[in-house]
């Protein structure tokens, strides 16, 4: 862990930097937003709208183009992982209403809607609970104008180097209105590749260096899509449909040369084969009733299928090498959900909503490992506690919110509540129930159009993942990873503020500070010997701020120039279950921070861009050991050249410099809190630096 601090001058400058930022909020909040977009306050939210002659500068193709290029807002997803729907949500609306699909991101959706059929995007600040995106504070709703044909087309090729292949991929999106439905149907698919290089020693607990180690992961994947999202929307009310399906199949591994300081030369070869589909459909119904009730009914049913297969193989370097390991895992996920919306308006000033939603899940998981245990050539069948199991949850979420103002004071209130009951059947037998509490509080307060001041404070429930219930291996570290069929969900009581102001055309400050009480920290635990299982390891904290900063360039004589910042910082804390010590939580970065430097030489139709990206450490801690991926760097970068009408070509590189993470992986003799330093592993890994062209155009 000595490498963590390395970064110790970071806390200060970040304090710096953030009364740097609140002195820039308190001198940029009497200036005004330029007349091309216009700001807004009604009721108790503010918003700001971009026409789509201000996005004219980037040359958009999609909405996605759009979206990406607001000044100061940074895209979310969305957690696609999060089971159920209310959960799921990121932070943009398809004209004013979210979509039902989980499947399909939010950035998948925006990139299959041609520029030509955006009306307008609305950034809305304040008030934002009544948009069905609890937990955000900004929201950008693309509105769409709904009329006529249009389409996009995307090719995008790439060489992975060292790797000399190329890479395709290509996208196809068409929409289109025929009387009262509006629909788009998107087509893609492509191949793609990954290569990581390493350098890694071996080295006692002397500090000798007892083996040297030449890896390459060479990995090669195919993805094949399908989607349909089409709205009717007439006198019987507003329908919606989605459905998507993905196909994705994936084969490589990872090559090992080691070269012992006092032995002879080997070769080991970790195989993977990976194959996916994924299947989801979605509908909703919404209809107006009276003037006062609005309803909406959403149901989404998605199936994922995933088979893999994996080998463990060791020989001589350039050589076939024998099988000592061999798993296969195959798992089906599906998800079914139900969810009612009503929205009452017949109080002046308030937004009331109530929801009820229920949901089943279900994983069936088969977990196969075989191993060499004698001479003879063949792999015995061994017995690996919960490898075939099924795990179910069924889980209802019920809630009311309300959105009102309080003197100047915008509030959102929500209480909701969830109630979940969790069985296993197979290798493990289990069955549980769970009830909790979500409330959930925020309160904006608009300074001026352009300034806005936000608090908040609600606990949230985390999902548990069932894969942690589930037995796999990972057979690059020659570990077994046992499913716990006892895990307890993670609780957060979080409280956030949040202050944002936006000046002239582009300008923006936005500061988040937020502290976290955690309550059942999953990490892992010590089960027998060296194995342990995922596990509640007692209570944690969390803090710290984010930052988003758009500034624009031409007061420095870089016309038609922009930047974007964004960070994040914090500091963590739990006690080791082990060591009873404090120590920092799990898989969970103190910092990372992106830089991206932009101009648009609209009289020359070409574009620019260079993105530096820099990490901290990422640590783990196990039963015996402790594994960290050190922090790394990235850049990118690309020039555009808009020669065509309607066509856009770009050409760039990413990871130009081919930095990736760093591995000390501290491994002991037994419990890293009774044992001494077996060895460390100290790896130093190059990615693969892609040359791309993506030329992309509209129909």
């Amino acid at each position: 862990m000595t490498k963590r601090h390395t970064f110790a001058a970071f806390r200060p400058a970040c304090l710096s930097a953030s009364i740097l930022l609140l002195f820039a909020l308190m001198v940029t909040s009497s200036l005004r937003v330029s007349a091309q977009s216009s700001e807004a306050c009604q009721e108790n939210t503010c918003s700001t709208s971009y026409p789509v002659s201000f996005f004219d500068i980037y040359a958009p193709v999609s909405a996605l183009d759009m979206v990406r290029n607001l000044p100061g807002f940074e895209l979310d997803n969305g957690d696609s992982e999060s089971r159920g729907f209310g959960g799921s949500a990121g932070n943009v609306l398809i004209s004013g209403e979210r979509i039902s699909t989980k499947n399909d991101s939010i950035s998948d959706i925006l990139a299959r809607i041609p520029a030509a059929d955006v009306k307008e995007v609305v950034v809305i600040r304040g008030q934002t609970g009544g948009l069905d995106l609890v937990g955000q504070s900004v929201v950008a709703n693309v509105v769409r104008k709904g009329k006529g044909a249009s389409g996009t087309w995307n090719f995008y090729g790439a060489i992975n180097a060292p790797d000399t292949d190329f890479q395709p991929f290509l996208e196809v999106t068409f929409t289109d209105m025929i009387d009262d439905l509006n629909y788009t149907v998107a087509l893609s698919g492509g191949k793609y590749k990954v290569i990581n290089e390493s350098n890694e020693n071996i080295v006692n607990g002397q500090g000798g260096v007892t083996e040297r180690r030449e890896e390459k992961l060479d990995v090669d994947g195919e993805d094949f899509s399908f989607s349909l999202n089409a709205t009717l929307d007439n006198h019987l009310g507003k329908f919606s449909f989605n459905t998507s399906f993905d196909y994705f199949d994936e084969t490589g591994g990872e090559t090992s040369i080691r070269r012992p300081a006092n032995g002879i030369a080997s070769s080991l070869f970790e195989a993977s084969s990976e194959r996916s589909s994924s299947f989801e459909v979605g509908l909703d119904y919404e209809k107006t009733l009276g003037k006062e009730w609005n309803t909406k009914l959403i149901g989404v049913h998605t199936r994922d299928n995933i088979d893999s297969t994996g080998a463990l193989s060791v020989g001589q370097p350039e050589a076939l090498g024998t099988i000592f390991t061999r798993t296969t895992f195959d798992t089906v996920e599906t998800e079914t959900i139900v969810r009612l919306e009503l929205d009452y308006t017949g109080i002046q000033g308030q937004l009331i909503e109530i929801f009820a939603e229920g949901t089943v899940n279900e994983l069936e998981s088969q977990f196969a490992l075989s191993e060499r245990v004698d001479d003879k050539d063949r792999l015995i069948d061994i017995d690996v506690p919960g490898a075939v199991t099924t795990v179910k949850e069924e889980r209802v979420d019920f809630g009311a919110s309300n959105a009102f103002k309080l003197g100047e004071i915008n509030l959102d209130a929500l209480m909701g509540a969830e109630y979940s009951n969790i069985s296993q059947t197979g290798g493990f037998a289990e069955k549980r129930n769970f009830f909790f509490w979500k409330p959930n509080l925020s309160a904006s307060y608009n300074v001026n159009p352009s300034t806005l001041i936000r608090s908040r404070l609600f606990r949230e429930i985390g999902q548990l993942d069932f894969f942690d219930f589930v037995s796999q291996a990972d057979l690059g570290d020659v570990e077994l990873s046992l499913g716990n069929p006892t895990l307890e969900p993670q609780t957060t009581i979080t409280f956030g503020l949040d202050i944002e102001t936006r000046f002239g055309e582009l300008g923006l400050i936005s500061i988040s500070a937020f502290y976290d009480e955690i309550s059942d920290v999953i990490d892992l635990l010590p089960l027998e010997g060296v194995l342990e299982i995922p596990g509640n390891i007692g209570d944690g904290r969390r803090s710290g701020f984010t930052t988003e900063i758009t500034l624009p360039l031409d007061a420095i004589l870089l016309k038609q120039g922009r930047l974007d910042v964004s960070g994040r910082w914090q500091d963590t804390e739990v006690t080791d279950p082990l060591t009873g010590s404090k120590r920092v939580l799990s898989n969970e970065r103190q910092w990372e921070a992106e830089a991206t430097l932009r101009q648009d030489i609209t009289e020359r139709n070409l574009a620019w861009s260079i993105t530096v990206s820099a990490f901290d450490d990422l640590p783990q801690f196990g039963l015996d050991e402790i594994d960290i991926q050190g922090g790394y760097f990235d850049i990118d970068a690309f020039i555009e050249v808009r020669a065509f009408s309607d066509i856009r070509v770009r050409f760039g590189v990413e990871n130009a410099f081919r930095h990736g993470p760093s591995r000390e992986r501290s491994v002991f003799e037994g419990s890293r809190n009774a044992s001494i330093l077996a060895f460390v592993e100290d790896r130093q890994r190059s990615l693969s630096r892609e040359w791309f062209v993506d030329v992309s155009g509209n129909f």
